[in-house]
């Protein structure tokens, strides 16, 4: 069972080569997440410092 205080670890690519903004690409990652079901309700993010990281 997963820890819902625990910050989700998600999969977020993106493409800095598309005209779509980065924040859009964020939003629809954080959106599709949701809908299959990696990102439960109630269940932390990670903090903008820690994407950032990850997203470089």
């Amino acid at each position: 069972m997963t820890d819902p205080n625990a910050p989700a670890t998600l999969s977020i690519q993106v493409d800095r080569a598309t005209a779509v903004p980065i924040g859009d690409q964020i939003h629809a990652s954080l959106r599709q997440a949701i809908v299959d079901g990696r990102l439960a309700s109630g269940q932390r993010l990670p903090s903008g410092r820690d994407l950032a990281t990850q997203l470089g």
